[in-house]
């Protein structure tokens, strides 16, 4: 066998970590593999390695999911209650192309406009099972272009994972929100639920209409007086 030609080549693992000394030829190093060589008489051994797999806790926007705000289509924000309102009451779940969760991980929500109270919780880190929860405590109404987005990071890189164009509270009075659940939100919930108005900043799930499921979420707040706190 001619020796200054046989070229044996070798499959190494991604993990693997090796030095090697000695000549290596033009053309040896290829883009995004690992070769080093060795003279072996005439000839010479290459060692490979291939490139490392794409990042498998990557988070994956469609197995991801944003709770109630998925299924609203939007944000909603509560002035304080007692206890939570459930549709300010947010569970975000991250989880990679493969479906599984992403364990450790920050999740922040970031507002680019809006009203949050002082006591809203806007960040945190997933659990093993790749959850995290929120409270969207606040007031007003706004219909802005990603005017709130869900961003996941790693110490390296963020991961936009949602982003909504509007949101809306109990909380707005037909000309802002002002911290706490009144009669002038009332009057303006009232006026688009009898159809007087155009259903709009308090269409909560953005069904084109102001009806039972939009009385839900208001009731309680107005009834309780909800307010920053």
């Amino acid at each position: 066998m001619d020796t200054h030609s046989f070229v044996p080549s070798f499959r190494l693992p991604t993990s693997s970590t090796f030095g090697l000394s000695g000549w290596l030829p033009p053309g040896a190093v290829r883009k995004g593999v690992v070769i080093g060589g060795l003279v072996l008489g005439g000839g010479y051994l290459l060692l490979s390695a291939p490139d490392a797999s794409a990042d498998v806790t990557v988070p994956d926007p469609a197995h991801c999911s944003v709770t109630p705000c998925d299924g609203l289509g939007g944000v909603v924000l509560v002035p304080d209650l007692l206890t939570i309102a459930p549709a300010a009451d947010i569970h975000v779940n991250v989880r990679n192309e493969s479906n599984a969760p992403i364990m450790g991980w920050r999740v922040d929500c970031v507002f680019a406009a809006g009203t949050p109270c002082p006591s809203a919780v806007l960040s945190g880190v997933t659990d093993s099972n790749g959850d995290v929860s929120f409270r969207f405590t606040g007031g007003g109404c706004i219909d802005q272009t990603s005017v709130v987005r869900i961003d996941v990071s790693s110490t390296e890189h963020v991961y936009p994972i949602r982003s909504f164009d509007v949101v809306k509270s109990p909380d707005f009075d037909g000309a802002s929100g002002d911290g706490i659940v009144n009669v002038a939100d009332l009057v303006t919930f009232s006026s688009e639920f009898l159809g007087t108005s155009p259903a709009g900043c308090h269409d909560y799930d953005n069904t084109g209409e102001t009806d039972l499921g939009d009385l839900v979420i208001f009731s309680p707040a107005f009834a309780a007086a909800a307010h920053c706190r």
